[in-house]
């Protein structure tokens, strides 16, 4: 068995969040609040170093992948916002 048991467990539930998140990345209509996405996707960046530092290694690649995932979600976001128009 794995050395850190914790580090499974980790990754699991991270993983559970990565599954979550492919309804909101398949839809046109929901995206989450853009800050809400960069937010998110930054302080998984974080943690990522954190697991990192730990030696929690699939924990650190679901991390990523969570990160990255959100990083996705933030950028069709910013595709389908309406332009601003400025008033002249």
């Amino acid at each position: 068995m794995h050395e850190r048991w914790q580090d499974l467990v980790l990754a699991i539930c991270i993983l559970g969040f990565n599954l979550a998140l492919i309804p909101t990345l398949l839809s046109k209509k929901h995206n989450p609040h853009i800050g809400t996405g960069v937010i998110t996707a930054l302080f998984q960046l974080l943690a990522l170093i954190v697991y990192i530092s730990l030696h929690l290694w699939y924990s650190a690649s679901m991390g990523l992948l969570n990160a990255v995932l959100w990083s996705i979600i933030v950028t069709q976001g910013l595709a389908a916002a309406k332009p601003v128009r400025r008033k002249r």
